[in-house]
């Protein structure tokens, strides 16, 4: 008899991430785990979970880079009760706190680079630039805590609704 397997489990989302972008990113994200590692842990008969915040983080950033979803967090939110409006609102906004994080990694990067303009010295431009991008990384933050509370609030209405007075 065929055991009946749990679709929202941190197994079934290991196996999702091994689907998107192979085991070896899994692995090379979580820090060096091998591929049995992986795979032994998106398997929900095996006792080997990854359930670490910071790896499943590492997961989903993974996945974001590559295909440009993060099913880690899809499934915490499904998990405290988000909707997939809410879900897909946070997704929005966990991409675009990683696209400007790229964007303010690429102008460090370029600003240290020996062969520009300025030689490997932040020029006061740069600096202006390196400072406009971590300020948009923080509203993008901010929008991503706006995006919970509102969701969160919106949950526990419901189910406060749900139990009544």
């Amino acid at each position: 008899m065929t055991k009946p397997r749990d679709l929202d489990s941190l197994s079934c989302v290991i196996g999702r991430a091994i689907e998107l972008i192979g085991a070896g990113a899994v692995a090379q994200a979580i820090g060096g785990k091998s591929n049995s590692f992986v795979y032994q842990a998106a398997d929900p008969d095996n006792p080997t979970t990854i359930s670490d915040i910071n790896v499943l983080i590492e997961i989903d950033r993974a996945c974001v880079r590559s295909a440009k979803t993060a099913p880690c967090l899809a499934f915490l939110a499904k998990k405290i009760g988000f909707t997939e409006e809410d879900e897909r609102e946070i997704e929005d906004d966990v991409l675009l706190l990683t696209e400007r994080t790229g964007r303010v990694a690429k102008r460090l990067r370029d600003a240290r680079d020996p062969n520009s303009p300025d030689g490997p010295e932040i020029s006061a431009c740069e600096a202006r630039q390196l400072k406009e991008g971590t300020q948009e990384v923080r509203e993008a933050c901010d929008r991503i805590d706006a995006s919970v509370v509102v969701a969160s609030t919106s949950r526990l209405r419901t189910v406060a609704t749900e139990q009544g007075p």
